[in-house]
C-alpha cells in the first residue's frame, strides 16, 4: 500500500500514519482563500467572495473536530455572506469551505 498506519505501543490511543513519496498533497500553500473572513460586533460571521462561490458549502468546526455549523454559501464575486454565530462560546473554530474537490480552510478566534 501507498500508506500505512503504525500504532504507538506507549499510547495505544495514538497512531503514526507513513507515507510513500508523491502521494502527499502538494498544492501551492501560498495560494489564498477565495474569502475574505472576520467576526463583527455583532456576533455574525462575515464572509466575502473574493470569486465565484455560488452554492458552496462550508463547515465550522470547534476544535475538538464537531461541525457547529454549516450551509452554503450564495455569495457571488465581490458580495458578502453574513451568519449569525454569537451564540457560540469563546474560542478557536475552523472555517471550511468546500468547493467541488477542493477544501480550504481557515483559523477563526472568537471573543465574547
Amino acid at each position: 500500500s501507498a500508506h500505512q498506519f503504525e500504532q504507538m505501543a506507549q499510547y495505544p490511543q495514538r497512531f503514526v500514519l507513513h507515507f510513500s513519496d508523491g502521494e502527499v498533497e502538494t498544492r501551492d500553500w501560498t495560494a489564498r482563500n477565495p474569502f475574505d473572513l472576520h467576526i463583527d460586533a455583532d456576533g455574525m460571521l462575515v464572509i466575502k467572495s473574493l470569486k465565484r462561490l455560488n452554492n458552496t458549502d462550508w463547515h465550522l468546526y470547534d476544535m475538538s473536530g464537531k461541525v457547529v455549523s454549516s450551509g452554503k454559501l450564495s455569495a457571488l464575486n465581490g458580495t458578502t455572506d453574513r451568519i449569525y454565530i454569537g451564540d457560540l462560546k469563546s474560542g478557536v473554530y475552523i472555517f471550511a469551505l468546500l468547493e467541488g474537490d477542493v477544501r480550504y480552510t481557515e483559523k477563526l478566534p472568537k471573543l465574547n
